[in-house]
């Protein structure tokens, strides 16, 4: 079970959070969300970005 608590944390940054395909994105990937939000290409996916922060998309 100690062995197992170790590669959890590494699933869930790798697998859960990036590559998992999340309904609220538009059943994006979290990274491929963030992709199109910076080439400025979700409302073209019918998609609105889900929050903003300050300088994380350039202008």
């Amino acid at each position: 079970m100690h062995g197992m608590l170790k590669v959890v944390p590494r699933f869930i940054d790798s697998v859960y959070n990036e590559k998992r395909m999340h309904s609220s994105l538009g059943y994006f990937s979290p990274e491929e969300f963030e992709e199109l939000a910076e080439r400025k290409q979700l409302q073209k996916q019918g998609l609105q970005p889900v929050m903003i922060l300050p300088g994380n998309l350039s202008n």
